[in-house]
Protein backbone atom coordinates (compact mmCIF):
# COMPACT_ATOMS: atom_id res chain seq x y z
CA UNK A 1 0.00 0.00 0.00
CA UNK A 2 1.51 3.32 -1.24
CA UNK A 3 1.22 6.41 1.47
CA UNK A 4 0.73 9.57 -0.82
CA UNK A 5 2.02 12.76 0.26
CA UNK A 6 -0.19 15.76 -0.21
CA UNK A 7 0.99 18.88 -1.38
CA UNK A 8 -0.18 20.81 1.44
CA UNK A 9 1.35 18.87 4.48
CA UNK A 10 4.62 20.52 5.57
CA UNK A 11 7.98 19.04 6.94
CA UNK A 12 8.26 18.97 10.88
CA UNK A 13 10.20 22.05 12.08
CA UNK A 14 12.70 21.96 15.20
CA UNK A 15 12.47 24.85 17.01
CA UNK A 16 15.92 26.69 17.78
CA UNK A 17 14.47 28.80 20.44
CA UNK A 18 14.00 25.94 23.39
CA UNK A 19 17.40 24.40 22.20
CA UNK A 20 19.46 27.97 23.00
CA UNK A 21 17.45 28.41 25.99
CA UNK A 22 18.55 25.21 27.25
CA UNK A 23 22.39 25.56 25.98
CA UNK A 24 22.72 29.13 27.49
CA UNK A 25 21.21 27.64 30.57
CA UNK A 26 23.56 25.15 30.69
CA UNK A 27 26.47 27.15 29.69
CA UNK A 28 25.64 29.87 32.74
CA UNK A 29 25.25 26.98 35.14
CA UNK A 30 29.01 25.45 34.42
CA UNK A 31 30.76 28.52 34.16
CA UNK A 32 29.37 29.95 38.06
CA UNK A 33 30.63 25.96 39.20
CA UNK A 34 33.63 26.68 38.16
CA UNK A 35 34.44 29.90 39.32
CA UNK A 36 32.90 28.71 42.79
CA UNK A 37 35.50 26.24 42.31
CA UNK A 38 38.25 28.11 42.62
CA UNK A 39 37.50 30.09 45.76
CA UNK A 40 37.31 26.52 47.40
CA UNK A 41 41.34 26.42 47.51
CA UNK A 42 43.57 24.56 50.25
CA UNK A 43 45.16 26.38 51.98
CA UNK A 44 48.53 25.15 53.91
CA UNK A 45 48.95 25.90 57.72
CA UNK A 46 52.21 26.50 59.35
CA UNK A 47 52.03 25.74 62.84
CA UNK A 48 53.17 28.02 65.58
CA UNK A 49 56.37 27.14 67.19
CA UNK A 50 56.38 26.56 70.90
CA UNK A 51 58.20 28.59 72.86
CA UNK A 52 56.79 28.39 76.45
CA UNK A 53 58.26 25.76 78.96
CA UNK A 54 58.25 25.43 82.64
CA UNK A 55 60.87 23.96 85.48
CA UNK A 56 60.69 20.40 86.34
CA UNK A 57 61.17 20.03 90.38
CA UNK A 58 64.66 17.57 90.96
CA UNK A 59 62.94 15.17 92.45
CA UNK A 60 60.43 14.36 89.53
CA UNK A 61 61.40 11.57 86.96
CA UNK A 62 60.49 12.76 83.48
CA UNK A 63 59.88 10.44 80.62
CA UNK A 64 60.85 11.71 77.52
CA UNK A 65 59.41 10.26 74.28
CA UNK A 66 61.25 11.41 70.96
CA UNK A 67 59.52 10.89 67.71
CA UNK A 68 61.86 12.22 64.79
CA UNK A 69 60.61 12.95 61.36
CA UNK A 70 60.96 9.40 59.99
CA UNK A 71 58.85 7.72 62.40
CA UNK A 72 61.35 6.29 64.69
CA UNK A 73 61.11 6.59 68.89
CA UNK A 74 63.38 6.89 71.53
CA UNK A 75 62.69 6.90 75.22
CA UNK A 76 65.35 8.74 77.38
CA UNK A 77 67.58 9.58 74.40
CA UNK A 78 68.10 5.73 74.09
CA UNK A 79 66.38 4.05 70.31
CA UNK A 80 63.43 1.87 71.43
CA UNK A 81 60.80 -0.13 69.28
CA UNK A 82 56.97 0.23 70.11
CA UNK A 83 56.92 -3.04 71.80
CA UNK A 84 59.87 -1.78 74.17
CA UNK A 85 58.17 1.57 74.73
CA UNK A 86 54.95 -0.01 75.68
CA UNK A 87 56.56 -2.71 78.20
CA UNK A 88 58.24 0.77 79.72
CA UNK A 89 54.90 2.45 79.55
CA UNK A 90 53.21 -0.29 81.37
CA UNK A 91 55.98 -0.73 84.00
CA UNK A 92 55.89 3.65 84.83
CA UNK A 93 52.12 2.94 85.36
CA UNK A 94 52.48 0.37 87.21
CA UNK A 95 54.82 2.15 89.59
CA UNK A 96 53.07 5.56 89.06
CA UNK A 97 50.12 6.50 87.53
CA UNK A 98 51.33 9.92 87.82
CA UNK A 99 54.29 9.36 86.47
CA UNK A 100 55.09 12.62 84.10
CA UNK A 101 55.61 11.91 80.06
CA UNK A 102 56.86 14.75 77.70
CA UNK A 103 56.17 13.46 74.24
CA UNK A 104 58.81 15.45 71.60
CA UNK A 105 57.90 15.59 68.14
CA UNK A 106 58.81 16.17 65.00
CA UNK A 107 56.52 18.85 62.90
CA UNK A 108 56.93 16.64 59.79
CA UNK A 109 56.69 13.31 62.10
CA UNK A 110 53.70 10.89 61.48
CA UNK A 111 50.68 11.51 63.14
CA UNK A 112 49.82 7.64 63.30
CA UNK A 113 53.06 7.29 65.69
CA UNK A 114 51.99 10.01 68.07
CA UNK A 115 48.47 9.23 67.86
CA UNK A 116 49.62 5.09 68.96
CA UNK A 117 51.80 6.46 71.88
CA UNK A 118 48.94 8.77 73.29
CA UNK A 119 46.55 5.58 73.11
CA UNK A 120 49.39 3.37 74.56
CA UNK A 121 49.69 6.08 77.69
CA UNK A 122 45.77 6.77 78.14
CA UNK A 123 45.12 2.69 78.27
CA UNK A 124 48.03 2.48 80.59
CA UNK A 125 46.36 5.47 82.65
CA UNK A 126 48.57 7.84 82.47
CA UNK A 127 47.05 11.18 81.94
CA UNK A 128 50.56 13.58 82.63
CA UNK A 129 51.44 13.77 79.29
CA UNK A 130 52.71 16.98 78.24
CA UNK A 131 53.68 17.68 74.72
CA UNK A 132 56.82 19.88 72.60
CA UNK A 133 57.27 19.94 69.30
CA UNK A 134 60.02 21.05 66.84
CA UNK A 135 60.98 22.31 63.82
CA UNK A 136 63.31 19.06 62.46
CA UNK A 137 65.11 21.09 59.83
Amino acid sequence: MKISHSEHEQEPDIQLAPFIDCLLFLLIFFMSATTLGKSFKAVEVNLPAMDAAYKVKQGDRLLVITIERSGKVSLDGQATGTAALFKQLRAAAQANLGQRIRIDTDQQAPMQTLLMIINQCQYEGLKNIGFRGRDGA
